[in-house]
């Protein structure tokens, strides 16, 4: 492996070799989990609908 001619330092080879190669490796090796919020979709106008809290439970029209 050769940058620009040069053989790159021992530091970046390994930091290249350990890298994450998608988000999901990256963040299990981080411990961290995204927020998300699950919506629903009208299949008729794809209009977005967020939950609504109902007592600790997510519900959607």
């Amino acid at each position: 492996m050769t940058e620009g001619g040069r053989t790159p330092p021992t530091c970046d080879i390994k930091l290249h070799r350990n890298f994450p190669e998608d988000i999901c490796t990256a963040r299990r090796s981080l411990h961290i989990e995204p927020d998300t919020i699950k919506y629903a979709a009208c299949p008729t106008c794809c209009c977005l609908y967020p939950p609504k809290d109902s007592g600790g439970v997510a519900e959607w029209p």
